[in-house]
């Protein structure tokens, strides 16, 4: 398999993931910002920078609601969303 091929597998399995936790009555936060923030490389890797974006924020909106807005990992995840909009502009 080539790099391609593996990152677009591994964006399909995290994206059937999310869609599941998504529809739980009581969503693990934890582990869907672990997802988003996964994804996002993931679309980084293969050039889709959009996308990237898109789950880059859902990572911090989602990292935010199970640990605050001062926790290390939303810090992680905001240092990992301005890195790809820099790649945007």
């Amino acid at each position: 398999y080539s790099a391609m091929e593996k990152n677009s597998a591994a964006i399909e399995y995290q994206e059937k993931s999310l869609e599941i936790q998504e529809t739980l009555p009581s969503p693990n936060y934890q582990s869907m910002s672990i997802a988003y923030y996964n994804l996002a490389i993931a679309y980084d890797k293969i050039g889709n920078i959009p996308m990237a974006i898109k789950h880059g924020q859902s990572a911090v909106e989602t990292a935010i609601k199970f640990f605050g807005p001062d926790h290390s990992e939303v810090k992680e995840n905001q240092k990992l969303l301005q890195m790809l909009r820099r790649k945007q502009d």
